[in-house]
């Protein structure tokens, strides 16, 4: 998709912050968007969302832990014996209603029209480790004003688990956080999989981390990640002046990257706090014990055996993405 640019400031590659390249908006025509079905009293005769029949061409495909994953310009697919599933495309046409509710419900209907708008979503698998996949998740929409928003995150899901993925709805755009106290089925954190003592210690590694901290006044470091959370929340969850946050949900928004020893290096995309920064892509380095429940698949992974790691995608894949967008029609035509 865009190809990362990272700066490594620590002496491991981690532990730091790491900046991608700051995209624009594209305007694709890969995939485009059907919502689920709408009532007829707000459906416009001059706009409406289609899926487009375009050739499907496999961007990655593999077997990890007995799932036949398929990554395509159309969708990404989990298949086992028994099941096939198609997980992106019912995702985001869930998103894109929850948009469309939003935006006509902001104002008088005979002002605000949904064929004004662009919206955009792209989609880049990161790393396959075992039943998880990891994607980045790149969003933008535009109905007029200064301003388009746009924003990014990266996301963790469990083949395994049973489900839907979805975003909390919010009111007001660009609903791309995840509820922690109800979160979608299929979506994982990092204390699934790493303990809450451990965590903290890596992220107050990080230099910004630590300087953050110091300017409010903490007088000892916090023990867990509530105790973090609790002290971020005081300035918003900024990260000094660097104009971006660790978000809440900051433990959903990871990728496995590359291993070191023992070790295993996770990415966690930060959220921009501003119009300033919004386009720009920003990630903070961790590197954790890699837990016995992964002890197996992140090696398979690491060595292209079974699915594959961040550190691959960034060199092989960067190129490869899957779009969904809003395509409207104005006029008929």
């Amino acid at each position: 998709m865009r190809a990362a640019l990272i700066t490594a400031l620590g002496p491991l590659g981690c532990s730091a912050i790491l900046t991608c390249g700051a995209p624009g908006v594209r305007n694709p025509t890969i995939t485009h968007l059907r919502s689920t079905p709408i009532q007829e009293e707000q459906k416009s005769p001059q706009s409406r969302i289609e899926a487009e029949a375009a050739h499907e061409e496999i961007l990655w495909e593999g077997e990890s832990s007995g799932y036949k994953v398929r990554w395509t310009t159309l969708d990404l697919y989990s298949e086992t014996s028994r099941t096939k599933e198609a997980i992106w495309k019912p995702f985001i046409e869930n998103e894109f209603e929850n948009f469309r509710q939003v935006y006509i419900s902001s104002g008088k209907r005979s002002e605000r029209k949904i064929e004004d708008c662009t919206y955009e979503r792209d989609l880049r698998v990161l790393s396959v480790v075992g039943s998880l996949v990891s994607f980045q998740d790149e969003y933008a929409d535009f109905c007029g004003g200064a301003h388009p928003t746009a924003d990014f995150r990266f996301t963790t899901i469990d083949l395994a688990k049973p489900g839907s993925l979805a975003y909390a709805r919010e009111d007001s755009t660009p609903m791309m956080n995840i509820d922690l106290q109800n979160p979608p089925p299929k979506a994982v954190k990092l204390t699934d999989y790493f303990s809450d003592q451990d965590l903290p210690n890596a992220l107050l590694d990080d230099k910004l981390i630590r300087a953050t901290l110091l300017a409010l006044g903490s007088s000892s470091p916090p023990k867990t990640l509530a105790e973090l959370s609790e002290l971020l929340a005081k300035v918003g969850y900024l990260l000094g002046d660097s104009g971006f946050q660790l978000s809440p949900d900051f433990i959903t928004r990871f990728s496995f990257h590359h291993l070191e020893g023992k070790r295993v290096a996770i990415r966690i995309s930060l959220s921009p706090a501003s119009t300033a920064t919004q386009s720009a892509h920003q990630q903070l380095g961790l590197l954790l014990s890699i837990p016995a429940s992964l002890s197996v698949q992140l090696p398979l992974a690491e060595g292209r055996q079974q699915g594959f790691l961040m550190s691959y995608a960034e060199r092989a894949l960067k190129e490869k993405t899957t779009t969904f967008t809003y395509s409207k029609i104005v006029g008929g035509q």
